[in-house]
């Protein structure tokens, strides 16, 4: 079984779902800053993104553009992670090509997997 390679920038080191849900066939890179996160990609794009929206709404806005830059031929597959225990998120309005979800940290292991499904199904 071939490994998807997967971005997860969370700046919450202690926020363990949705993550935790990720199967043995998702290869994990997790970074904590954006600076960090654009570095990654530029070094080896992976086959999927999860981002979290509690970072400042214009630092995931330029983020988005650098991920559309980095996606030359096909656009990686997104998936925003919405933390309730954060008191303000911001998440972008995009359609993302229709390869976008939506996860949180009370997401059950069902929900991961069927949007994990949908997303990359897609592509």
């Amino acid at each position: 079984m071939k490994k998807i390679s997967t971005l997860v920038i969370e700046p919450n080191k202690d926020l363990i779902a949705p993550y935790l849900h990720l199967s043995k066939t998702y290869t994990i890179t997790r970074v904590d800053s954006l600076q960090t996160a654009f570095e990654c990609l530029l070094d080896s794009p992976p086959k999927l993104v999860l981002l979290s929206v509690s970072y400042p709404k214009i630092d995931l806005v330029d983020f988005l553009i650098e991920l559309k830059c980095i996606s030359r031929y096909e656009l990686i597959p997104l998936i925003f992670v919405l933390d309730f225990s954060e008191h303000l998120n911001f998440i972008p309005g995009t359609s993302w090509g229709g390869q976008l979800g939506l996860l949180h940290n009370l997401s059950s292991r069902r929900e991961v997997n069927a949007t994990l499904h949908r997303i990359l199904s897609e592509t």
